[in-house]
């Protein structure tokens, strides 16, 4: 069950998701992450330490897109961060796709997510 809530403007009540987007829709949301851990494949390890901006939006324009079943040639513009934060660990720990709105809402409220993925184990924060 979803709680929907609502507030009060002007005497009218609308539903705060209404005033997300609106504000959403009118603001740019490229941040600057961090993303650390280890890489590892074959018996070869390797650290990951990088910052990166990535565009939320985007990431939010391509699931939906993806989720109607449309093509989406934003998908091929993507970089490494944000296929991470798109894709999750692409369901090797049922934390795939599906799961890509909780994780940007996670990385705006200021927490660190962890993706671990197969041949992979990143943490991704605000810088």
């Amino acid at each position: 069950m979803v709680q929907v809530m609502y507030r009060t403007i002007y005497k009218l009540v609308v539903p705060l998701i209404w005033l997300y987007n609106i504000c959403i829709e009118n603001k740019d949301m490229i941040v600057t992450t961090k993303i650390t851990g280890t890489g590892h494949c074959r018996g070869d390890r390797w650290d990951i330490d990088l910052l990166d901006n990535i565009d939320l939006k985007k990431i939010e324009r391509v699931w939906r897109a993806i989720d109607m079943g449309d093509d989406c040639p934003e998908e091929m513009e993507l970089n490494e961060s944000e296929e991470h934060i798109l894709y999750g660990d692409g369901g090797f720990m049922e934390d795939g796709m599906e799961c890509v709105m909780q994780r940007i809402d996670r990385i705006l409220d200021g927490n660190t997510i962890s993706v671990e993925g197969e041949e992979f184990d990143i943490k991704i924060k605000l810088a």
